[in-house]
Protein backbone atom coordinates (compact mmCIF):
# COMPACT_ATOMS: atom_id res chain seq x y z
CA UNK A 1 0.00 0.00 0.00
CA UNK A 2 2.81 2.53 0.94
CA UNK A 3 5.09 2.16 -2.11
CA UNK A 4 1.32 1.92 -4.13
CA UNK A 5 0.63 5.33 -3.05
CA UNK A 6 3.70 6.79 -3.25
CA UNK A 7 3.90 6.26 -6.79
CA UNK A 8 0.27 7.69 -7.20
CA UNK A 9 1.59 10.99 -5.99
CA UNK A 10 4.58 10.59 -7.97
CA UNK A 11 2.72 9.60 -11.19
CA UNK A 12 0.51 12.98 -10.38
CA UNK A 13 3.24 15.11 -10.03
CA UNK A 14 5.03 14.49 -13.16
CA UNK A 15 1.69 14.00 -15.00
CA UNK A 16 0.86 17.97 -13.65
CA UNK A 17 4.15 19.49 -13.42
CA UNK A 18 3.48 22.20 -10.83
CA UNK A 19 0.18 21.50 -8.69
CA UNK A 20 -1.22 23.30 -5.83
CA UNK A 21 -0.36 21.88 -2.58
CA UNK A 22 -3.72 21.31 -0.93
CA UNK A 23 -5.26 20.39 -4.64
CA UNK A 24 -2.73 17.68 -4.77
CA UNK A 25 -3.17 16.17 -1.34
CA UNK A 26 -6.78 17.04 0.37
CA UNK A 27 -9.41 14.07 0.08
CA UNK A 28 -12.22 16.18 0.84
CA UNK A 29 -14.28 12.89 2.26
CA UNK A 30 -11.38 12.02 4.68
CA UNK A 31 -9.36 14.46 6.78
CA UNK A 32 -7.09 11.00 7.77
CA UNK A 33 -6.56 9.90 3.82
CA UNK A 34 -5.17 13.62 3.34
CA UNK A 35 -2.62 13.38 6.49
CA UNK A 36 -1.77 9.93 4.40
CA UNK A 37 -1.21 11.79 1.54
CA UNK A 38 0.85 14.54 3.09
CA UNK A 39 3.15 11.77 4.79
CA UNK A 40 3.40 9.96 0.97
CA UNK A 41 4.38 13.38 -0.41
CA UNK A 42 7.21 13.53 1.85
CA UNK A 43 8.92 10.90 0.82
CA UNK A 44 9.20 12.16 -2.89
CA UNK A 45 10.25 15.39 -1.64
CA UNK A 46 12.98 14.12 0.66
CA UNK A 47 14.28 11.99 -1.96
CA UNK A 48 14.55 14.96 -4.52
CA UNK A 49 11.83 13.70 -7.01
CA UNK A 50 9.62 17.07 -6.46
CA UNK A 51 9.84 19.55 -4.62
CA UNK A 52 7.64 22.73 -3.02
CA UNK A 53 7.90 26.06 -4.15
CA UNK A 54 5.87 29.05 -3.68
CA UNK A 55 3.57 31.36 -6.45
CA UNK A 56 3.73 35.09 -6.48
CA UNK A 57 0.69 35.03 -4.27
CA UNK A 58 2.26 33.05 -1.84
CA UNK A 59 0.23 29.83 -2.73
CA UNK A 60 2.38 26.44 -1.93
CA UNK A 61 3.13 24.17 -4.66
CA UNK A 62 4.18 21.29 -5.55
CA UNK A 63 6.41 20.84 -8.98
CA UNK A 64 9.00 18.13 -10.87
CA UNK A 65 12.13 18.50 -9.57
CA UNK A 66 13.08 20.05 -12.81
CA UNK A 67 10.94 23.03 -12.96
CA UNK A 68 11.62 23.35 -9.29
CA UNK A 69 15.13 24.07 -10.21
CA UNK A 70 14.52 25.59 -13.07
CA UNK A 71 12.89 28.19 -10.78
CA UNK A 72 15.73 28.36 -8.29
CA UNK A 73 17.91 28.96 -11.05
CA UNK A 74 16.19 31.72 -12.71
CA UNK A 75 15.20 33.99 -9.60
CA UNK A 76 18.42 32.33 -7.15
CA UNK A 77 15.29 32.53 -4.26
CA UNK A 78 13.05 30.08 -4.97
CA UNK A 79 13.02 26.17 -5.65
CA UNK A 80 14.66 23.29 -4.83
CA UNK A 81 17.19 23.22 -1.02
CA UNK A 82 18.17 20.16 0.00
CA UNK A 83 19.24 21.76 3.30
CA UNK A 84 15.84 23.29 3.37
CA UNK A 85 13.46 21.51 5.97
CA UNK A 86 9.55 22.99 5.92
CA UNK A 87 6.51 22.57 8.97
CA UNK A 88 3.00 22.26 8.05
CA UNK A 89 0.34 22.55 10.13
CA UNK A 90 -2.37 20.18 9.43
CA UNK A 91 -5.11 20.20 11.87
CA UNK A 92 -9.11 19.40 10.77
CA UNK A 93 -9.74 23.41 10.90
CA UNK A 94 -7.21 23.85 8.27
CA UNK A 95 -8.05 20.74 6.33
CA UNK A 96 -12.14 21.97 6.41
CA UNK A 97 -10.84 25.38 5.64
CA UNK A 98 -8.43 24.32 2.31
CA UNK A 99 -11.98 22.67 0.83
CA UNK A 100 -13.32 25.43 1.33
CA UNK A 101 -10.98 28.38 -0.53
CA UNK A 102 -9.87 25.68 -2.98
CA UNK A 103 -12.88 24.89 -4.07
CA UNK A 104 -11.99 20.89 -3.21
CA UNK A 105 -15.17 18.69 -4.46
CA UNK A 106 -13.04 15.20 -5.63
CA UNK A 107 -9.86 14.01 -4.70
CA UNK A 108 -6.49 13.95 -7.10
CA UNK A 109 -4.89 10.95 -5.40
CA UNK A 110 -7.74 8.56 -5.71
CA UNK A 111 -9.52 7.39 -2.53
CA UNK A 112 -8.62 4.68 -0.50
CA UNK A 113 -10.60 1.59 1.24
Amino acid sequence: MFLCSVTQIHRIVCEEVIINLFNLVINPHSFGQSVENIYYLTFLINDGVCGMDFTEEGEPVICDSVVCLESCLDDGSRGIDNNCQQMLEFDMATWRRAIEVFNITHSVIPHRL
